[in-house]
């Protein structure tokens, strides 16, 4: 995966909604499973799983916040 690619799939998890991140994040964890888990796919595939768990993370501790502000 080159900068480029990175790049676009940080710019929509920055844009996506949660839906469309674990719709995305369920997509590379079928394609992990039919690839060498010890090759370079398996690792780009594994470092967009750990942005997806990021992206969801923070969003749920963003809107955790965001209530405990309001009551």
């Amino acid at each position: 995966m080159d900068r480029d690619d990175v790049l676009s799939f940080l710019r929509f998890l920055s844009e996506a909604t949660i839906e469309e991140i674990k719709k995305s994040k369920a997509k590379v964890q079928e394609s992990l499973a039919d690839v060498d888990p010890e090759g370079n796919v398996a690792a780009d595939l594994k470092f967009l799983l750990r942005k997806c768990d990021e992206e969801l993370l923070a969003r749920a501790e963003y809107y955790k916040l965001k209530s405990q502000q309001r009551g």
